[in-house]
């Protein structure tokens, strides 16, 4: 399991969303460095610490998405709402569990976040992305 790199095959063309899925890749990264280096308090503290910030930066970013496809008149926006949606979902149910003491194997759960991550990006957010003219 590698750290997720950004470059420029994941870029969508739009600074303020490029910025935010780099936010989300470092979320992500920070799970994996724990995994690598961190012991077994450090791994349950960052965990619940990044799924708590995932909980809440999902509405802001997926907000933040879908104005700007509003915006530009994307054809899919009410697919891509539902697709937001349902990851949107998973976070909290990710949260909810680790937060009742569920054990999440936290290998898993990354694999599943990256992912999720890197093909959102570059099947459904490239979507949207300003065509050169």
């Amino acid at each position: 399991m590698a750290r997720i790199e950004w470059t420029e095959e994941l870029s969508v063309g739009v600074p303020e969303l490029d910025a935010q899925h780099q936010r989300w890749i470092n979320m992500i990264n920070e799970l994996h460095d724990t995994l690598l280096h961190g012991d077994a308090d450090d791994l349950v503290e960052i965990t619940g610490r990044m799924l708590r910030n995932m909980a809440e930066y999902v509405d802001e970013h997926f907000q933040a998405e879908e104005a700007y496809m509003e915006r530009v008149g994307f054809v899919g926006l009410e697919e891509h709402r539902r697709i937001h949606q349902r990851f949107s979902e998973r976070v909290r149910r990710y949260l909810e569990e680790h937060e009742s003491g569920v054990t999440l194997l936290n290998t898993t759960l990354m694999k599943e976040l990256e992912n999720w991550l890197t093909e959102h990006i570059a099947r459904q957010d490239k979507q949207y992305a300003p065509q050169p003219q």
